[in-house]
């Protein structure tokens, strides 16, 4: 009789055993679901983060781009204007040289005769001098 009865006691310890071991398993499963949601939940809202962040970043850089963009063409348009200034003084510059060399060759060009006819009017009168006499 008291091997039955140990025999039905190791039975019934065995079952609790069993009982209590997967009582722990689907606790320790619970409590790892519990975890990986929890892990998940963080990871989501790192995630949400870091698009946000980027999506700031993106609008910055737009900005930064647009007013680099809108700088270079207000200097390109400064450049072009000032380009076209310098061009237009020195074609000025240009015209009022090409004139005072014009009135310099036609004022030379006159006392180039003066000084011609002069000669001419005394090599006349040398000639008649030494004619006369």
């Amino acid at each position: 009789r008291e091997k039955v009865s140990t025999k039905a006691e190791h039975a019934a310890q065995l079952q609790r055993l069993i009982a209590a071991n997967e009582a722990q398993v689907a606790r320790v499963e619970a409590a790892g679901k519990a975890d990986v949601e929890n892990a998940t939940s963080a990871n989501k809202a790192v995630m949400d983060q870091l698009q946000a962040a980027n999506k700031a970043i993106e609008a910055e850089n737009k900005e930064i781009v647009e007013a680099f963009g809108a700088a270079n063409k207000a200097a390109m348009g400064h450049l072009q204007a000032a380009n076209k200034a310098d061009v237009e003084a020195l074609g000025a510059a240009n015209e009022a040289l090409d004139a005072a060399n014009k009135a310099a060759v036609e004022t030379l060009t006159a006392a180039n005769k003066e000084t011609v006819d002069a000669l001419d009017a005394a090599n006349k009168a040398t000639v008649e001098t030494l004619t006369a006499a």
